[in-house]
């Protein structure tokens, strides 16, 4: 999972990267007005983006829940949430 994640991290920034260098972003003065600085200062924030343990956890989460409730309606998905808030509810 973690692996997966790094990959298709890594896809992203580079894409970023390429737009950066694409539109001269590196170059950027403020005198060039607002939207190309508001463009340039997200590819800057997603070119720097790493790789955190929450999202992967999020993900590998995410990925169990859907594989355990594939066969199931919206309706049980619900009852069982419920049922499990209940029986959390009453143990802690």
């Amino acid at each position: 999972m973690y692996r997966q994640v790094k990959r298709d991290n890594k896809i992203d920034r580079d894409k970023c990267v390429e737009e950066y260098l694409a539109n001269n972003c590196d170059k950027m003065k403020i005198n060039d007005g607002p939207l190309i600085n508001e463009f340039c200062f997200e590819k800057r924030k997603c070119k720097e983006f790493e790789v955190f343990f929450h999202e992967i956890l999020i993900r590998y989460i995410k990925n169990i829940l859907s594989i355990s409730f594939k066969g199931f309606d919206l309706a049980q998905i619900i009852m069982i949430s419920f049922s499990f808030l209940i029986l959390f509810g009453i143990f802690i």
